[in-house]
Formats: structure tokens, C-alpha cells, sequence
């Protein structure tokens, strides 16, 4: 069993409220620090109102009927295992009709929200700090970067030594030439830089990075910490809008 089903029987069983109290009280602890925990918990949750409110445990008692008679001729299985993936194949069900409705709406509302939606709604341009200057006390790349040059930010970025700004405006010149994997590379060596001059900035522009490059998890990972710190410096950048939508992507 991979260590997603794994997961997802830990939640069912916390739904189910089948966790002897030492196992809830460090279920929940793990839920104040792991966004990914939260959002399959909250998708399980909407399965099972699913189940109480539209009556689609009338459906999984049919389905669960073939299922047992089919498996019954197999091999047998430990009566715990199978428990977990009986529970599952309710969740599944459920949850399927949920999605389900979920996209007949939106089809109908012509909404979609999409990652690129997402990043287009965060995402904003770093400034230097003389925008208004003729190049003024500028690099060559940093003045690249100001007349938005980012192919000639790139080729001056292939220097063997780049300041922690060079590094930064090298990373977002990836980004829009839509190059996410080199942009990570850079982010992530930033970010983890002894200096953190350009910490807060790097881990914002790597979260838009993981997102762009459809590493949504990580992307969430990240902007959740943003989210929940009121003094980084893009706090307001990343909303509970922001957070909710992306969840909607994993």
C-alpha cells in the first residue's frame, strides 16, 4: 500500500472517529502544520456529507454488494486491510460525485479557475530600487532586468559569481521566459544562502516557481508559511483565496 492510501486511511479513520485518543491528539497537532493533511481531510469531509445528505450510500451499498461476492472467491484477505479499502471505495464513490457536481457547476458558470490564474493573481514584478534612473548605479544585469531584457539577464547570469540580487532577478528572468526548472534551481540555492538579505523574497518567487512548473504541493507548502506570517514581505500577496484555490489544484 503506497504511502497515499496510507494517508488517506489515517484520515478515514479519524473521520470515523475510530483513533484512540493518543493517536487524535497527534492527528490533530500534524493538522496545524501540514497543509496537504488538511486539504485531504477536507475533501474526505465533503465525501462523507455526501453520503449523509444526497443518499449516495444507496448506490455504495450496491457497488460494496458485487465487490464482497466477487472478492469472497479470492484469496482471503486480513480482515483490517480490508476494512481500510472498503472504507476507501465509499470515500472514492462519494467523493466522485462530489467532483462531479463540483464541475457540472462550474462548466455551467464558464468559470475554471487554473494555476495560471492563480499566478497571474499572486504574482507580482520585483522592483529595483531606482526604477526611475538611467541605469544609474546599475549592473549590467540589473539593467538588463530593468528594460526587461530577460534573455540578456539569462546570458549575464552564466557568471561564474552573481551577487544574492543578481541571483534573484536571474530567477525571475527564468520565470518569464518560462523556464520553472532553472528558476527553482536558483530560488532554492537563494533561499538557502547563508546570506538572507533576499530569503523572503526568493521563497516567495520559488513558491510561484513550484506553481508554474505544477509542483502544487510544494507551491502550497510554501505559501501557506507566507500565509500565516503577518511581518514576510509578501503576506499580502498570498491570501486564504489564494491558498483555497490552490488546494483545488492537488
Amino acid at each position: 500500500m503506497d504511502e497515499n492510501n496510507t494517508l488517506d486511511i489515517v484520515v478515514i479513520k479519524y473521520l470515523d472517529n475510530e483513533m484512540s485518543p493518543e493517536e487524535k491528539i497527534t492527528f490533530e497537532e500534524r493538522l496545524f502544520t501540514d497543509p496537504l493533511l488538511n486539504s485531504r481531510l477536507e475533501r474526505f469531509r465533503l465525501a462523507k456529507e455526501a453520503v449523509k445528505y444526497h443518499g449516495i450510500h444507496q448506490q455504495v451499498t450496491g457497488v460494496r454488494a458485487i465487490w464482497e461476492e466477487k472478492n469472497a472467491a479470492g484469496k482471503m484477505v486480513v480482515t483490517s486491510k480490508l476494512t481500510s479499502v472498503r472504507t476507501m471505495a465509499r470515500y472514492a464513490l462519494a467523493a466522485a460525485a462530489v467532483l462531479l457536481v463540483f464541475f457540472l457547476i462550474r462548466g455551467l458558470s464558464g468559470s475554471s479557475y487554473s494555476a495560471d490564474n492563480i499566478y497571474q493573481d499572486t504574482y507580482i514584478g520585483y522592483q529595483l530600487s531606482n526604477p526611475r534612473s538611467q541605469n544609474n548605479g546599475l549592473n549590467k544585469l540589473e539593467a538588463a532586468y530593468q528594460q526587461d531584457k530577460f534573455q540578456e539577464v539569462v546570458s549575464l547570469g552564466k557568471q561564474d559569481a552573481l551577487s544574492p540580487k543578481d541571483q534573484l532577478l536571474l530567477a525571475i528572468a527564468f520565470l518569464k521566459l518560462n523556464d520553472s526548472p532553472s528558476a527553482i534551481t536558483t530560488l532554492q540555492a537563494l533561499e538557502q544562502s547563508k546570506d538572507h538579505t533576499y530569503q523572503q523574497d526568493a521563497a516567495f518567487y520559488l513558491g510561484l516557481a513550484y506553481l508554474k512548473n505544477k509542483n502544487y504541493d510544494k507551491a502550497l507548502v510554501l505559501f501557506t508559511r507566507i500565509n500565516k506570517d503577518a511581518s514576510h514581505l509578501y503576506h499580502k500577496q498570498v491570501t486564504d483565496k489564494t491558498l483555497r484555490n490552490l488546494e483545488s489544484l492537488l
